[in-house]
């Protein structure tokens, strides 16, 4: 069974690649359809979380959307944009986020949060303790700092499996 036969609706990945339940893919991810409901379920908890914490859904979706950009996942950069769109975040901010580090109406805030997420999605081996002060003395607890980075190692993770999907989808 594909987790929308068991739970009503599709997963993600499933969606942005148009997989059919009747579909090889589908018959393959059924096999291991606990890994795509995991997937799915890590997706529901860092973007559409029941408790916030100190970061706001918008905050949430302007890393998703930088984090994936940098993957690079077209796929998962257009479904992020969309999740901004729907919102109210302007066009405007959404170039920022993506043209970052040049000039955009973001705030010192989001600055901050993109500035971290360029560095674990180019470069994580290099960041060190250092680079958690900025963010801690813009007011980013600890757990708001946990909950970036395991967000954009998320969106890292979603890239890779949805360009092997791509490639078994084509294969099958």
């Amino acid at each position: 069974m594909t987790q929308e036969q068991t739970s009503g609706k599709r997963d993600l990945l499933d969606s942005l690649l148009g997989v059919t339940p009747d579909s090889p893919l589908a018959q393959l991810r059924a096999k291991r359809a606990n890994l795509a409901q995991f997937t799915q379920d890590s997706y529901d908890a860092l973007l559409d979380p029941q408790e916030l914490g100190g970061l706001s859904t918008v905050e949430r979706e302007k890393v998703a959307l930088r984090s994936a950009l940098l993957a690079p996942s077209a796929k998962l950069a257009a479904h992020y944009r969309e999740r901004l769109v729907a919102s109210g975040v302007s066009a405007e901010e959404i170039a920022a986020v993506e043209n970052y580090p040049n000039d955009g109406p973001l705030s010192e805030r989001e600055k901050l949060l993109l500035a971290y997420t360029d560095l674990l999605s180019t470069h994580p081996v290099d960041g060190t303790p250092a680079d958690l002060e900025p963010l801690l003395n813009g007011g980013f607890s600890n757990r708001d700092i946990v909950t970036v980075s395991q967000l954009v190692s998320f969106i890292s993770y979603q890239a890779r499996i949805l360009a092997s999907l791509r490639a078994l989808q084509e294969a099958l």
